[in-house]
């Protein structure tokens, strides 16, 4: 498989206009995934997958505040399993929000 995933380790909602959103970047656009952003207690705050592939670092229309915040990341891509198929893998990790 020649598919690659990039996942940005920080980002900075604060309305200047640059790095305002999270979201992970593949060359692989019929990959199939799903992220949950998870506060400091393991409450998910976010879902994001292809349909929705975007954080502005907000829960339920508020604000955040800045810090680290834990992520799982489920995807499948095309080429690894016929389609239908459940996800195949998974990834855990951290995302810094700076304001």
């Amino acid at each position: 498989c020649d598919c690659k995933l990039y996942i940005p380790q920080a980002f900075t909602p604060d309305g200047n206009g640059k790095n305002e959103q999270f979201s992970i970047v593949s060359n692989c656009s019929d990959m199939r995934w799903e992220l949950i952003v998870y506060n400091r207690w393991g409450e998910p705050i976010a879902q994001l997958n292809q349909e929705n592939p975007f954080w502005n670092g907000q829960n339920k229309g508020q604000a955040v505040p800045p810090g680290v915040y834990q992520y799982s990341l489920r995807y499948h891509f095309p080429e690894s399993q016929p389609v239908g198929y459940s996800f195949d893998k998974v990834h855990y990790g951290e995302i810094v929000l700076i304001r």
